[in-house]
């Protein structure tokens, strides 16, 4: 037996060695995700029938599908402010508002 087939040994050998503890170790994994899917069933369980006796299911208002309409109903409660506004745009004028927006905004958008 030469020196080729002794390394050859011991590499089969190791890597045996290195197979029977991967295997062990799947099975322990297993074993351990078993038992905490499990005991994590039954934590939800739990909870679920607590919740249930605790307070009863609380509906929430139905959200408004536009956008829009939040800015609508600032204006509609601050009329003044929004009457601000628009004289503000239009004694500007909206090229000028435009330009200082493009030129402000990426500024204020990198701050936050």
């Amino acid at each position: 037996m030469g020196v080729r087939d002794a390394h050859k040994a011991v590499v089969v050998a190791r890597v045996k060695r290195q197979r029977e503890r991967w295997q062990a170790g799947l099975a322990a994994d297993a074993a351990n995700a078993a038992s905490a899917a499990a005991s994590a069933a039954a934590d939800v369980a739990e909870s679920a029938a607590r919740v249930a006796v605790a307070r009863p299911v609380q509906t929430l208002p139905p959200a408004d599908p536009f956008p829009r309409s939040v800015t609508l109903q600032v204006a509609m409660r601050h009329p003044a402010v929004a009457v601000a506004a628009v004289a503000l745009v239009l004694a500007i004028g909206p090229r000028r508002l435009m330009r200082t927006a493009s030129w402000l905004l990426p500024m204020l958008a990198r701050r936050y």
